[in-house]
């Protein structure tokens, strides 16, 4: 995740992709601090910056800090002006004599009709324009004018279309743009390529920002206000300044973006409803529907009767109060409960699953337990005075090396012992 700040007063942007170059500029003016990723806004704030030219510009990490960024910067610059998008998009080219601005984008994956013709923008100097097209990036890489079916000739214009087509899926494909300039030299292009897709893009939920009319809930109606309907699209009221969004740019399938939805079922339907623009959907053959989706399912149901599905939560069943998740039924007199442990997950080595027996439902309840854990063994622990520390392995049992699968049972006598 970007972060820039200035006397403790940081903006955060949403994560990128590990292993990908990006380009990231941030704008001081008229009261606000804007960060631009990859040419994009991508996150404001209102700020000021003081006029103090003899600080210094930490990239990479802040003053002080312990961890710094693991990768490589290239060409860092200071403007003694506030750029703008476009000049943003100037600097970002790097070489203004050669071509720039590739569509379909570099490394994308557009749909079919997306792909051609193939576009850019030209060099500063360019007069005519050499294509090089092919399916083999080395190819591509080494051809020149006398390369026959890579080199595809010498034009004015700067789109171009393969008279063979692409292919639905296929790919990936490679070109190139060399500048015949002005003064009839020759300004060799960087190697772009895409890939064509084998579906039909609904929705990627990357086209939208935090300012309208490009907020998500502006093309996804929810039930804001609708008292029959449960529904909600994005969060509602994101820290801006602390880097959040009214998307979700932490927990994505692909791209940077992916879209909350919350409903309630209560005695309400709950539904969000998107109108694209019209089209076939069965072009190219197409016939199945897939969707993408990370729900937080409820933390306990019941079904059939008596069977439990229950999900883990709270810090620690220790100290002076536990916080976890259970089912419970009440017990009079004496009693046992056994249950066969399958396996528990390794999210931490003293992760609990196993019986108990408590006092009562309150935190800093008097209890005793048998546990597996997947770091520490079949343990037994107990808090033996309401409110007060938990404590581990009697002389009842300390079985370390016993991991799960395995039985546990732990009983209570007439007396309560």
């Amino acid at each position: 995740e970007w972060v820039f700040g200035h006397d403790g007063d940081n903006l955060a942007g949403s994560s990128v992709t590990a292993g990908d170059w990006h380009h990231l500029a941030v704008v001081y003016a008229n009261g606000s601090k804007r960060l631009y990723l990859d040419g994009f806004l991508d996150a404001q704030t209102t700020a000021s910056m003081n006029g103090d030219n003899t600080g210094k510009l930490w990239i990479g990490g802040a003053s002080g800090v312990t961890e710094y960024l693991q990768g490589k910067i290239d060409d860092a610059r200071v403007y003694s002006k506030a750029l703008t998008q476009a000049e943003i998009w100037e600097a970002m080219r790097g070489d203004p004599r050669l071509a720039w601005g590739p569509m379909p984008a570099n490394s994308s994956t557009p749909n079919l009709k997306e792909t051609t013709p193939l576009r850019w923008s030209p060099g500063e100097n360019a007069s005519q324009h050499d294509v090089y097209f092919g399916n083999d990036r080395d190819a591509v890489a080494d051809a020149n004018t006398s390369t026959t079916d890579i080199y595809r000739g010498r034009q004015i214009g700067t789109s171009y279309t393969p008279p063979e087509g692409v292919e639905w899926g296929g790919g990936p494909y490679y070109w190139r743009i060399d500048e015949y300039n002005t003064d009839a030299t020759i300004s060799e292009g960087r190697i772009w390529s895409f890939t064509v897709a084998d579906y039909i893009l609904v929705e990627d939920f990357e086209d939208y920002n935090d300012y309208e009319p490009d907020t998500i809930f502006d093309m996804w109606m929810d039930g804001w206000g609708v008292d029959t309907n449960g529904s909600e699209v994005g969060y509602a009221t994101p820290d801006f300044p602390g880097g959040e969004h009214f998307v979700e740019t932490n927990i994505v399938h692909g791209g940077s973006q992916s879209m909350p939805y919350f409903y309630d079922n209560n005695f309400k339907y709950s539904e969000a409803t998107y109108s694209p623009t019209q089209r076939d959907w069965t072009e190219e053959g197409v016939g199945v529907l897939s969707l993408w989706f990370r729900g937080n399912p409820a933390g306990l149901l019941e079904g059939p009767a008596g069977t439990y599905t229950m999900s883990g939560a709270g810090a620690d069943i220790w100290d002076q109060a536990d916080e976890f998740r259970y089912a419970w039924k009440q017990l009079s007199g004496a009693g046992t409960i056994s249950a066969q442990v399958l396996s528990v997950e390794n999210t931490n080595g003293w992760a609990k699953a196993g019986v108990m027996i408590r006092e009562s439902l309150d935190p800093g309840s008097k209890f005793a337990a048998v546990y597996i854990t997947p770091g520490n063994g079949c343990r037994f622990q107990a808090r033996l005075v309401t409110g007060v520390d938990a404590v581990s392995d009697s002389d009842v049992t300390t079985l370390t090396n016993i991991t799960a699968p395995h039985w546990i049972k732990l009983e209570r006598d007439a007396a309560g012992n």
